[in-house]
């Protein structure tokens, strides 16, 4: 996966910042610093988001159902914890198992979806 032009200037703004320590001010360095904390940032923020390749119906699949997956691991250490974490099941989970398999059928030959699909389990709201 290449991360583009993004990426490349944020690595090249941390070796400056690097290099320049020993041959600028300390306030050109903070500055410097700040506008690659910035660059970075923006950097990281857009990785995060769904890659633009993939279809908008499987983004929004991956969205849910990575919500689905995060509150299925988190631990119900008491009863209000327990019924909070019911709840977002409920909402993130249920349709999850028909959906998936609808998408892996209508994607069958589409390499980057089968790969992004492959990801999640298939059965999950069983033991719902």
């Amino acid at each position: 996966m290449s991360h583009g032009p993004c990426w490349r200037r944020f690595t090249v703004c941390s070796l400056l910042v690097g290099r320049s320590v020993c041959s600028i001010g300390a306030s050109d360095v903070a500055m410097l610093g700040m506008v690659c904390i910035v660059v970075g940032f923006t950097c990281i923020v857009s990785l995060g988001y769904a890659d633009p390749e993939w279809p908008e119906d499987v983004a929004t699949f991956k969205e849910r159902r990575d919500l689905c997956d995060h509150f299925r691991g988190e631990e119900p250490y008491n009863a209000e914890r327990r019924g909070f974490l019911a709840e977002r099941v409920r909402t993130y989970c249920t349709g999850t198992d028909r959906e998936l398999a609808r998408l892996k059928a209508k994607y069958k030959d589409d390499d980057v979806v089968n790969a992004i699909l492959g990801r999640y389990e298939e059965v999950i709201e069983a033991g719902q």
